[in-house]
């Protein structure tokens, strides 16, 4: 059994195009959002999904419904897909919420960032020698 998984963003928000952060303010698809939209939907045109997991905030949901309206497609909105929630900064100038973070774990940490940063498969981070050292850094883009 396997399960296949398709990823894509929302259509651009007026918020985007201004570099403003969002976080849970519920902005509407731009223009050039709903034709993005719309591309999206042509481009899976062929494609059947058995449902389709959307975040409830709206820029999500109208991306999904734009796309896919003329199809029978089962459209599950969920909070838990939501972007973060970035509190005092919501609505402010996006640089605001690129940051630097740090997490201190476990070796089973590392090889998930091994793994979903840099596509290392797990067959060969797991076994490779592991030894300590003063910290690994991964820039996602």
């Amino acid at each position: 059994m396997s399960v296949e998984i398709v990823f894509e963003a929302h259509g651009t928000t007026f918020d985007n195009e201004t570099h403003r952060s969002s976080g849970w303010f519920n902005v509407e698809l731009s223009p050039l959002g709903k034709k993005q939209s719309e591309e999206l939907g042509k481009r899976y045109l062929n494609e059947n999904f058995d449902a389709i997991f959307t975040s409830d905030l709206k820029r999500a949901v109208e991306t999904a419904e734009i796309a896919f309206n003329d199809r029978n497609f089962n459209i599950i909105k969920d909070e838990r897909l939501r972007e973060c929630n970035y509190g005092d900064f919501t609505q402010g100038p996006s640089s605001q919420v690129d940051k630097k973070v740090m997490i201190i774990g476990h070796r089973a940490t590392q090889y998930g960032l091994e793994n979903l940063i840099l596509g290392k498969p797990l067959e060969e981070v797991i076994p490779a020698l592991w030894s300590w050292q003063p910290g690994w850094k991964y820039i996602l883009k």
